[in-house]
């Protein structure tokens, strides 16, 4: 009996082990296929390796965070993969800027992956990240926020590839994914008031293509003078 009631006691043990932490907060956005934008057409066209599938964001109690981007083709090592998040603890807001490339002539001898981020009079690359591919088709990143009690309050994932033109690298195709708590609020109260009437969004949880070309130029002129900011505090 006694026997049999140590067997007991070591299998829960090994089962509370083992078991993996269920995460405290967990979104998923999905994305359309072949809406990936060309800068020579100003129109859409297909470009599986930086086409956005989904995005996938875990928080878990310990503010341990973990991000997978994942797209329809593979991920290419001469792309460039970018996620921004907004969180906020209530006080202050934060900004994470992850970045992920193996393309050498965007690299110049810098790291092919960061985590940078900013808040309040921080403003630093983490040194606890983690990136991984996974299935060839998905980017996973894992880090610890500043404070366990950030929660999500928006992110934005966006993709490029393009070729080197003058001694250049110039992105000719992208693909952007974004989502807000303010967005996922709207629309559960849209849903609420009544969907018979028409219009809405098409996609759930608050996920919102970018409205135009102008904007997604907008947001990648943005997101280059970011990571040029980067790059000049690590010479």
């Amino acid at each position: 009996m006694r026997k049999s009631v140590a067997i007991a006691i070591s299998f829960i043990l090994i089962m509370l082990i083992v078991t993996p932490t269920k995460a405290s907060f967990s979104k998923v956005i999905e994305d359309d296929k072949r809406d990936v934008i060309s800068v020579l057409t100003n129109g859409t066209t297909s470009k599986p390796d930086v086409d956005i599938k989904k995005l996938t964001y875990y928080q878990y109690d310990n503010g341990r965070v973990i991000l997978s981007l994942q797209v329809y083709g593979e991920i290419d090592p001469n792309s460039e993969y970018w996620i921004l998040l907004s969180t906020s603890d209530g006080k202050e807001n934060a900004t994470y800027l992850i970045t992920y490339t193996q393309n050498p002539v965007l690299l110049e001898n810098e790291s092919s992956e960061s985590v940078l981020v900013m808040k309040g009079d921080i403003d630093k690359v983490l040194d606890n990240s983690t990136f991984e591919e996974i299935n060839k088709d998905t980017l996973r990143v894992t880090f610890y926020l500043l404070s366990p009690k950030e929660s999500l309050t928006g992110i934005e994932a966006i993709t490029f590839c393009g070729e080197q033109m003058s001694g250049e690298w110039i992105p000719l195709y992208m693909d952007e994914l974004n989502y807000t708590t303010e967005q996922s609020q709207s629309q559960q109260n849209q849903n609420q008031n009544g969907e018979d009437q028409g219009g809405g969004q098409n996609n759930e949880g608050g996920e919102k293509k970018s409205p135009g070309f102008e904007i997604i130029i907008l947001l990648a002129a943005v997101f280059i003078s970011i990571v040029i900011l980067i790059r000049k505090k690590k010479l």
